[in-house]
């Protein structure tokens, strides 16, 4: 039997692969903005390391720019890339996985892109190209033959985002739920807790503003999220769900959006939306790309309101029936 060859070679040009894949996409979408051969493209340096959550909030804001990531995962190693380009890309590794692995592992990546959301815009209206809706300030897309990279650019930023799951409807709801932000030492995971009817009630008291949601249910329990970024989630869970569940169920979102209505009316506006008849002056919308999240918006309201539904029929039902409303 042949002696076993060593392992390490191995592991790096595994670890070699799994960049230049990533690059490479990366690559492509930049020549498909600036219409530009790959010719002079100049070799891509890395460097490869383990960090810790507060070790990556540490870096990032040490550095001028930005590195956008979905957050912190308990039981998660964070293996961060940083080439010589400026692209860095933060990948989720299950604990106990040796930093560069081969393996195929869940990553957000951060280019710096001048004009990158007019750019990705451009590129998003391409026949080959799927909207993912991102909200109003936001602009989202993947590519039909690579379903499992999104990529996302926000309004007046300076920064392309790249979101690879293995799972390609995963990496677009993390874009859709808005679960892709900035790294900051001031950042904070999302409070994630149950909430009885009272606790629901009190909130538009205790928040200075009005919370939605889809009304009382039966056999249900209520699971109640909130972000660093003011955004408040009104899950339905059923009685035997456990808290946090990665489970699809429905749920009513409370967003901050200055100028809702009219932001939300032009989104509502554009080719790859479809809008929903809704009573009180108020305008709502789905994308044809995601048709289980309906965005919502009222005259004078500085909230715009997201109601998701695995089944999309039933979303688009509780919102042109009038059963999205504020808690009272």
């Amino acid at each position: 039997m042949a002696a076993k060859r060593p392992t390490v070679g191995r592991g790096r040009v595994r670890l070699t692969a799994v960049i230049v894949v990533a690059v490479a996409a990366a690559i492509l979408i930049w020549l498909l903005m600036r219409g530009n051969s790959a010719s002079n493209t100049p070799p891509v340096k890395k460097s490869v390391a383990a960090v810790s959550e507060q070790g990556l909030k540490t870096l990032a804001a040490s550095l001028p720019g930005q590195i956008f990531w979905k957050g912190p995962q308990p039981g998660t190693t964070y293996e961060l890339t940083q080439t010589s380009t400026g692209r860095e890309f933060v990948r989720y590794l299950p604990a106990g996985t040796k930093v560069g692995t081969g393996q195929r592992y869940p990553f957000v990546a951060t280019f710096p892109f001048s004009n990158a959301f007019a750019a990705t815009q451009a590129v998003a209206s391409k026949p080959s190209s799927v909207k993912v809706a991102a909200g109003p300030n936001a602009v989202a897309f993947y590519s039909r033959s690579l379903p499992t990279n999104v990529y996302l650019a926000f309004r007046g930023s300076n920064y392309q985002i790249e979101v690879f799951d293995t799972n390609a409807a995963r990496a677009q709801q993390l874009v859709a739920h808005g679960q892709i932000a900035a790294v900051s030492p001031r950042a904070s995971a999302p409070t994630v807790t149950s909430a009885s009817l009272a606790n629901l009630k009190a909130l538009p008291t205790q928040l200075h503003h009005q919370v939605y949601w889809a009304g009382t249910q039966t056999g249900t329990k209520y699971e109640l999220t909130r972000t660093a970024n003011g955004r408040v989630f009104v899950r339905y869970l059923p009685s035997g769900a456990k808290l946090g569940t990665s489970s699809k169920y429905l749920f009513v979102g409370t967003l901050p959006l200055p100028n809702s209505y009219a932001a939300t009316k032009k989104v509502a506006q554009r080719p790859g939306s479809v809008s929903i008849p809704v009573g009180g002056g108020a305008v709502a919308f789905y994308s044809r790309s995601l048709p289980t999240n309906v965005y919502l918006a009222y005259p004078g309201s500085a909230y715009q309101i997201e109601v998701f539904a695995p089944d999309a029929k039933q979303a688009r039902a509780l919102v042109s029936a009038g059963n999205i409303r504020p808690i009272p």
